[in-house]
């Protein structure tokens, strides 16, 4: 049976790694959904608030429905907040296996594998802000939080296997 996984968290903490490896290990797809928004081409667009994850989520729904129909197991990176999560989770979940995946990692190393992305890929400031704006959230009871600081992702990959997928009995 088809799996997804879906990863949230704060940019540097390994989500698109992640998603990747483990799509790669399914010979499935992997969804990177920040490039979506980049499709859009007006600044003022691409940045507004609540459009761009809903046009993220709305693209990843019909993707993954059409990767699921022909066989493959999907994963998706991006800075999900628990709207799109609870909505990926009652669209999918009669589908596939569904995890969903918080990472996280200290700041510092956080800092650190920010700095060695590429000069116009660095979020700078953005870390501790994005950061802070995870932390305050009231993440659903499905979610699952894995620290990466000290990890591998060999060893990230493993936990995520180790998860059995978690029934949900109401909504978040």
């Amino acid at each position: 049976m088809p799996e997804i996984l879906i990863l949230t968290g704060n940019c540097g903490v390994g989500k698109s790694t992640i998603a990747q490896a483990w799509a790669d290990a399914r010979a499935g797809a992997a969804v990177a959904a920040d490039d979506i928004h980049l499709w859009i081409r007006q600044r003022s667009i691409r940045r507004s608030r609540g459009f761009q994850e809903e046009l993220k989520a709305n693209v990843f729904l019909a993707a993954a429905r059409n990767l699921l129909h022909q066989g493959l197991s999907v994963a998706a990176d991006n800075v999900w907040l628990p709207p799109s999560l609870d909505r990926f989770w009652q669209e999918l979940s009669p589908l596939a296996s569904v995890r969903v995946v918080r990472l996280t990692c200290r700041r510092d190393i956080n800092h650190v594998r920010d700095d060695t992305r590429s000069p116009g890929a660095r979020m700078g400031d953005r870390v501790d802000e994005l950061g802070a704006i995870l932390d305050a959230v009231t993440w659903p009871s499905f979610v699952t939080t894995i620290d990466t600081s000290d990890e591998t992702v060999v060893e990230t990959l493993a936990r995520i296997d180790a998860m059995p997928p978690v029934a949900r009995s109401e909504p978040a």
